[in-house]
């Protein structure tokens, strides 16, 4: 499976308006607020996606800019998408009840 086909509507939606938003490094700095009225999400259905994206290694937070990274090889399997309160989400709980800063290696250069 590929990286579009791997990704949930509001994932490749998140994924794309950090693309449309980048700087040539790809850096954007949207706040979560402007972020969940353009892609019509919740806070909690945007953490669980913006989560999901920075465990796939496609994109890099540190509490305030986001960077869109170079693709991995291949995609990052990861446990399969649920149905959290009628948008995709992720599996883990752990993840919607992140609130920001560094995650995991990859920080925003």
């Amino acid at each position: 499976m590929g990286f579009f086909a791997s990704l949930s509507h509001a994932e490749r939606s998140l994924y794309f308006f950090l693309v449309l938003a980048a700087d040539r490094n790809g850096v954007s700095f949207h706040a979560h607020d402007r972020i969940c009225a353009e892609l019509e999400l919740s806070l909690d259905e945007y953490l669980a996606v913006r989560n999901r994206l920075i465990d796939m290694d496609l994109i890099a937070f540190d509490g305030s800019r986001f960077q869109v990274l170079s693709l991995p090889p291949a995609p990052v399997p990861l446990a399969k998408p649920v149905q959290i309160m009628g948008v995709l989400g992720v599996r883990a709980a752990a993840n919607t009840n992140r609130t920001g800063g560094s995650h995991g290696a990859r920080t925003v250069a």
